[in-house]
């Protein structure tokens, strides 16, 4: 689709809608107040479009709302209790925006989330970045995750996916991603992330200890303790699929 452009009134007299597929075009704004009053709204689908901003009006105070997919816009922030009263929501994907920091509380509210990706948010200067084979540097992504964002999901027991990859974790996380978070899939990791990040030495030893199958997709270069531990442990299989990826940057 090409759509540039929806008219303000265009679902103005559409008050049951559930589900509202929207990406794919090219669409810089959405007709807000026309959405505003559909309380029926459960799934928006709004991915690859312009939109650099996600629209308070048809997110917060909709507890009915289960899935948001604003992936592959050019989202730049996150205001503030965004998610206020929208503890229905189950799906959360932001994948591949421009996001560079994420309000401290952002999630809070949202009790029923269980799948959340921040993957590939932009990297930033790659002269700062970690060196790498044949004289090269990986820059570092501009997003980083900490604990408190995690703690800030009211409920992370629900949580059964997260998808993080070249999101950079702060050192806190490692506690959260083992001890707080119920988890089957984990996708983690950039290209500059090796066996000294905290994250991978608790994650480590969390590991043998979890109760469900747990995936873990590694999207970086030096993951040589991890794979110690899984081959030193043939048990392990038992309980976790391990996956490699390399990321070429």
């Amino acid at each position: 689709n090409q759509v540039t452009r929806l008219p303000p009134t265009l679902f103005s007299t559409q008050t049951r809608i559930s589900i509202l597929r929207l990406s794919r075009n090219r669409l810089h704004t959405l007709p807000t107040h026309s959405l505003q009053s559909i309380s029926t709204l459960r799934t928006i689908f709004c991915a690859h479009n312009h939109l650099t901003a996600l629209p308070p009006e048809i997110i917060t105070n909709r507890p009915a709302l289960r899935t948001l997919e604003f992936s592959h816009n050019p989202i730049r922030s996150i205001p503030p209790g965004l998610f206020r009263n929208s503890s229905g929501l189950e799906l959360l994907w932001l994948r591949n925006t421009h996001l560079t920091s994420l309000p401290p509380d952002v999630f809070q509210g949202l009790e029923n989330l269980q799948d959340l990706d921040l993957s590939y948010t932009p990297f930033g200067d790659r002269n700062a970045g970690v060196a790498v084979g044949n004289g090269g540097h990986v820059p570092p992504p501009l997003l980083t995750l900490t604990a408190q964002h995690l703690r800030s999901i009211t409920s992370t027991a629900n949580l059964d996916t997260l998808e993080v990859t070249n999101v950079a974790l702060a050192e806190d996380v490692a506690e959260v991603l083992t001890s707080r978070l119920t988890l089957n899939t984990l996708r983690l990791g950039w290209a500059g992330m090796d066996d000294t990040h905290p994250a991978v030495a608790v994650l480590c030893d969390a590991l043998s200890d979890r109760p469900r199958h747990l995936q873990v997709q590694l999207c970086f270069r030096h993951h040589h303790s991890l794979m110690r531990y899984v081959i030193a442990r043939p048990s392990i299989s038992t309980t976790m699929r391990l996956l490699t990826a390399t990321h070429t940057g």
